[in-house]
């Protein structure tokens, strides 16, 4: 389906594939560079060869996941990483109302382009707005991406750990979990000296 697009339709698609399963045309456009008349035609073409779905009229969604990662898998490294920068980048301005509910989409293309403060910058507020609307398991993935980005034995990796264990392992009932969080911040805190967040750590596995 996706060899016999035409013209730019062959590219918005790997554009597309890099944004997600659903896509927003203006955001497509804007990520693509390209005017929205030509983003339509592309648009028309895929979904006359079933690639796409249309959700509204700017909205529209990969008819398959499976189809959608199958293009994906084939852009080269360093174009995959340039389209995700592009990514980010649209869309920090694209969305600059909305910004706290694409916190985690900025992150991960962050993540992808290889800019990982960048990444950890978005992961962190959107992990603290996960959990404040009790999305804990959304919360707990975004938490560990952050840890996943960075060096432990830091202020920042402590308060994370204690988030993690405080708002989302302990809410869960994932009691031993929560506490292996807690020692860990435990361990950093003595390491960095922190006597205040050491207390901190002693207080919450007590």
């Amino acid at each position: 389906r996706v060899d016999a697009l035409e013209g730019p339709a062959r590219p918005l698609a790997d554009v597309a594939s890099v944004l997600g399963r659903e896509i927003d045309v203006k955001l497509l456009g804007d990520v693509a560079s390209v005017g929205q008349d030509e983003v339509m035609a592309a648009i028309e073409q895929m979904l006359s060869r079933q690639v796409l779905v249309e959700i509204s009229s700017e909205r529209y969604r990969f008819s398959h996941e499976s189809l959608r990662q199958a293009i994906y898998e084939r852009l080269a490294p360093p174009r995959r990483k340039r389209l995700h920068r592009a990514a980010a980048e649209s869309m920090s301005t694209f969305f600059r109302t909305q910004r706290e509910e694409h916190q985690a989409e900025m992150g991960h293309h962050w993540e992808n382009a290889g800019e990982h403060a960048r990444a950890q910058q978005c992961y962190l507020p959107a992990a603290r707005c996960a959990a404040s609307r009790f999305a804990l398991e959304a919360a707990e993935k975004l938490y560990r991406s952050w840890l996943g980005l960075g060096k432990g034995g830091t202020v920042q990796s402590v308060t994370v750990h204690h988030e993690m264990g405080e708002h989302v392992l302990m809410v869960l009932g994932r009691i031993p979990e929560a506490m292996e969080e807690h020692r860990i911040a435990l361990e950093e805190s003595r390491a960095l000296g922190n006597r205040a967040l050491a207390g901190r750590s002693l207080l919450a596995l007590a």
